[in-house]
């Protein structure tokens, strides 16, 4: 064979790969905000058991949280979890993407927050999902302290500033727990049950 045959060779097998990145890039979701202590095995069993049909996973760190992006066969699939803006998997609420959304993207589709404050510390995330769907709330997650334990808050994601607007204040009882949505920039102290 020719050089110019290789070369042409190679170019031809070069374009496959490329368009098979691509074409696999549109069967992808990004799963974001996943403890650090979740296995990759493990969460790709718990997408199996909500989703199925799962290709394949693969995670990647950043700070206190890893993300995972997940290969679907079925695009039905893809389009039902890219509904939302987030999902549940196992214990677990993640924020949902396309594969090629960055943390910068990410931030800006997530402009309209607000905190839910004096949560019990033992509450879990699919406990609070029923309070949450009631609000039209496009995310929440708890975040983390140094040792990835749970804070006793909510970070929670609204689609425009006049609902946000609309949730800040709200309070109610949650057995002997106060709950309040807040603005994010508030300032709270979960000991002396405070916020400023």
């Amino acid at each position: 064979m020719k050089s110019g045959e290789k070369w042409q060779n190679w170019k031809n097998i070069k374009t496959t790969i490329t368009q098979n990145r691509n074409n696999n890039k549109e069967k992808e979701v990004k799963f974001w905000d996943i403890p650090v202590g979740m296995r990759e095995q493990e969460f790709k069993h718990m997408l199996n058991h909500k989703f199925e049909k799962v290709i394949s996973c693969t995670m990647s760190t950043r700070g206190m949280w890893l993300s995972a992006i997940a290969y679907f066969d079925d695009p039905n699939i893809l389009e039902q979890i890219l509904f939302e803006w987030s999902q549940m998997v196992g214990e677990e609420s993640c924020k949902v993407s396309i594969s090629s959304m960055t943390f910068t993207e990410l931030k800006n589709r997530d402009a309209h927050t607000v905190k839910l404050i004096n949560l019990s510390s033992d509450m879990l995330p699919h406990e609070l999902h029923v309070i949450i769907t009631q609000m039209e709330v496009k995310t929440y997650y708890f975040p983390r302290n140094l040792y990835g334990k749970k804070k006793r808050m909510t970070i929670i994601t609204l689609e425009s500033e006049e609902e946000k607007r609309k949730l800040i204040e709200q309070t109610w009882k949650a057995e002997e727990y106060i709950i309040k949505i807040v603005d994010i920039k508030t300032k709270t102290c979960h000991r002396k049950n405070i916020w400023y």
